[in-house]
């Protein structure tokens, strides 16, 4: 077991064998403060030998359980994260069962796979670094390969929907089961590429070659010692700024100076750093080289946490640690019907609100409207406004709350709440939606 970061000589713990009923690590108290101030175990740990194998995925995941037991602001919110996704938890396991109908998996272990959101999400609506968004995390491109609509032109992010990520996490985990054979190489491929590109590699010998997980931890060894080794010859380490980069924080997080920055990149005192462009940094030092290796080690790391962190999670919830679950959630579905056709307007210098609406034939109104925009001086070159073309009528969230509150003789404003909380890919209540969608209530 390796630990660069939390290493204590007097930790004690109790062997986990990966089933049901494994005791859970013992940790003496110092460690147990240790760990409520760190938040990674780190196996790529470029002073130490890279050893990825069976034990310390299991040496990981208990370590990841572990967390959530010791840190109370963790723990809080994964028992949220599980208490919310049970209001949602008969249609997810309906959706699961659905996808995975004769796959061979056993239904308990399908049903399990709702509990995918909380490593991915912990159930937050949040956009990651890199793009991903929703409970299941898609990428923009993966989400309209499984119909997920996020155009963000459009007023519906589907990724955002429980349901519809949901569904579209449920069919592209079959896919993946389908190819590996190995619920657990699944889910490492649903977060990253490496056990597909594992499988490639295997297959150029053999085309028939099929691997497993223990395969899959031993490739990921290699390739974390063939990176180690690339940075170790490497003098200079290329990096690209990103946003509110400043020469000062690149050289802190580099452990290098500011003059040294400036002297290999030929930077002047007022040289601007523009996002998007590559400076090098010198890769002398031995703190130099673990920070580059850690940073191109992420992929994966990640990779090799990944399902560990999910069967931890279920660990979690089948020893009770995870609490109540929110009772489900009924509801009723409304088909928005006819709707005002759109169109798009880039605004351009010179233009006014009162031209662009007398330009395409429509009220200044409607567009001040539809645009949620405040008076007619609230625009600038560049915006897109939306132009409605008459045609039908204009239904947002707010005006089918009306509607509803009126038929049924029920208070708007607590309606429209609820309609925001139950259609979470709707993003603005105010704009109008595509026909067709249907909206819970």
């Amino acid at each position: 077991m390796i630990f660069s970061l939390l290493f204590l000589p007097d930790l004690a713990m109790a062997k986990d064998d990966g089933s049901k009923n494994s005791e859970s690590i013992k940790f003496s108290d110092e460690f147990a403060e240790k760990l409520k101030e760190k938040s990674k175990y780190e196996i790529f740990d470029y002073s130490r030998e890279i050893k990825i194998n069976r034990q310390s995925w299991l040496d990981y995941k208990s370590f990841y359980k572990n967390r959530y037991k010791l840190d109370n602001r963790l723990g809080a919110i994964f028992r949220k994260a599980h208490y919310h996704i049970g209001a949602w938890k008969k249609y997810l396991i309906e959706i699961f069962r659905n996808e995975f109908a004769g796959s061979g998996l056993p239904v308990e272990t399908v049903d399990k796979l709702i509990y995918l959101a909380i490593p991915e999400s912990h159930w937050i609506l949040r956009k990651s670094p890199v793009g991903a968004a929703g409970y299941y995390q898609f990428m923009p491109r993966t989400a309209k390969d499984y119909n997920l609509s996020c155009d963000r032109h459009y007023n519906i992010d589907e990724r955002l929907d429980p349901l519809l990520a949901g569904q579209a996490a449920a069919r592209y985990l079959r896919r993946l089961y389908d190819m590996f054979g190995s619920i657990d190489l699944a889910l490492s491929r649903y977060n990253g590429s490496f056990s597909e590109t594992c499988l490639e590699e295997a297959r150029e010998k053999d085309e028939f070659a099929v691997i497993d997980y223990d395969d899959f931890l031993a490739y990921l060894e290699r390739r974390a010692n063939i990176l180690k080794k690339d940075i170790e010859r490497l003098d200079v380490y290329p990096y690209r700024i990103r946003k509110n980069d400043t020469l000062g924080g690149i050289a802190r997080v580099f452990r290098v100076t500011k003059k040294e920055l400036s002297e290999i990149n030929r930077l002047s005192a007022g040289d601007i750093l523009k996002r998007g462009m590559v400076i090098l940094i010198p890769n002398r030092t031995e703190s130099t080289k673990r920070i580059v290796f850690s940073k191109e080690a992420a992929g994966l790391r990640e990779n090799f946490r990944f399902a560990a962190r999910f069967w931890a999670t279920i660990e979690l919830i089948e020893e009770g640690f995870a609490g109540n679950e929110e009772p489900t959630l009924e509801f009723e579905i409304f088909t928005v019907g006819q709707v005002c056709a759109t169109r798009t307007y880039i605004v351009k210098s010179g233009d006014s609100l009162s031209r662009i609406a007398l330009r395409f034939g429509v009220r200044l109104s409607d567009i001040l409207k539809i645009n949620h925009l405040k008076n007619s001086n609230s625009i600038k070159v560049g915006l897109k406004l939306v132009i409605p073309s008459g045609v039908g009528k204009m239904v947002t969230l707010k005006t089918i709350a009306g509607e509803i509150a009126e038929k049924k003789g029920i208070e708007r404003y607590g309606l429209l709440k609820r309609l925001i909380a139950l259609n979470p890919a709707v993003k603005n209540p105010s704009l109008p939606l595509p026909e067709g969608l249907r909206i819970r209530y």
